[in-house]
């Protein structure tokens, strides 16, 4: 009887062994895939931030070169005439590039603010709402499709990043969308 239960015991201690391995194991594994989702996540949200301060470079750098065609155009109507037609035409390749700049900063910045819209903590969304918002961007009035793309926007905020998350219609909006919605005005 005394084998019996010696046998019964080690069959138990065998079995509890390959149960906590597989579970033990399970929870790795569910842990592993939300550290690496969480990490993957993260990157997304530094290489958002990264983008749009690298197109805010962009801005300045357009921003300073139109202010120095303005500066050479009035420097030019002092100088003899070769020398203000060179300076007129500096100027005038200045206010080109400083054109292009601006429409880079544009597209760049857009795609950066939107990825922000939708992946950006809450603070950092609030934020740079307001910065847009007293520079002048996102003000003005939504067009007649801005519902539809907000709410497409604000369910792919929530489902990446969850109900605590959830921002304003109106800071939202100037990210994602770059306008105040009708209701926010």
């Amino acid at each position: 009887m005394a084998e019996r239960q010696g046998w019964r015991t080690s069959l138990s201690l065998t079995a509890v062994g390959i149960v906590g391995a597989l579970l033990g194991s399970a929870v790795q594994q569910t842990l592993t895939f939300y550290r690496e989702r969480s990490t993957t996540f993260q990157q997304q949200q530094r290489e958002a931030y990264v983008a749009f301060l690298n197109a805010q470079d962009k801005s300045r750098m357009a921003d300073q070169l139109k202010q120095e065609a303005l500066d050479e155009k009035a420097r030019a109507s002092q100088l003899k005439r070769k020398d203000r037609e060179t300076m007129e035409a500096t100027a005038v390749r200045d206010e080109v590039k400083a054109r292009e700049l601006r429409n880079e900063f544009e597209l760049e910045a857009g795609a950066a603010l939107r990825r922000i819209a939708i992946y950006g903590d809450k603070r950092v969304v609030e934020a740079i709402a307001e910065y847009s918002r007293q520079v002048g961007r996102g003000q003005q009035p939504c067009g007649d499709h801005w519902e539809a793309d907000f709410a497409m926007y604000k369910q792919m905020r929530e489902v990446s990043l969850g109900r605590a998350q959830t921002v304003s219609a109106r800071d939202l909006a100037a990210l994602s969308i770059g306008c105040k919605p009708v209701a926010a005005q």
